[in-house]
């Protein structure tokens, strides 16, 4: 009778140690995955800033904030292919997919701001290029993505603010 019952409070201990170990390390998995996360929109959202700023100096054709911000990009850029790669290693199939797309939109803006080099006119600089909007597009569904909880995994909806 009581090794029976010394086994029942023996294996509810197990079991209990057991789910806590599990919990925590979801807990980690999903700190890790919101960290990537917050990162790689970090990365994505300053590569849409600096691909503003560098359409604008060269619509004004200045050279000097062209190298600066240009330097800067190629910088962030590495960044954002870093998070990528670490989101495709923590994160799910839609997650990985919407990150894609914006590394995708990234290229094409960029692109585009080549193209519009040639492009003198002032009435230009005030415009913003499509690309650049698909970009901030782009970004927005990855975040809507990552707040469900099919991005995120069982049992969150929230990335780390």
């Amino acid at each position: 009778m009581v090794g029976s019952l010394g086994g029942v409070v023996l294996g509810g201990w197990l079991t209990a140690r057991r789910d806590d170990m599990q919990w925590s390390r979801e807990q980690r998995q999903e700190d890790a995955l919101r960290g990537v996360c917050a990162a790689f929109v970090a990365a994505a959202i300053e590569c849409r800033r600096l691909l503003e700023q560098l359409y604008y100096f060269q619509q004004l054709g200045r050279d000097a904030e062209i190298l600066t911000f240009g330097e800067e990009y190629n910088h962030k850029s590495r960044d954002l292919h870093r998070e990528a790669a670490q989101l495709r290693f923590l994160g799910s199939a839609a997650l990985v997919s919407a990150a894609d797309d914006i590394v995708v939109s990234v290229a094409r803006a960029l692109q585009a701001v080549k193209r519009a080099e040639t492009v003198s006119s002032s009435a230009d600089v005030l415009a913003d290029l499509s690309e650049l909007d698909e970009l901030k597009r782009a970004i927005n569904a990855l975040i809507d993505q990552a707040r469900s909880n099919e991005g995120l995994g069982p049992g969150t909806g929230q990335l780390a603010r």
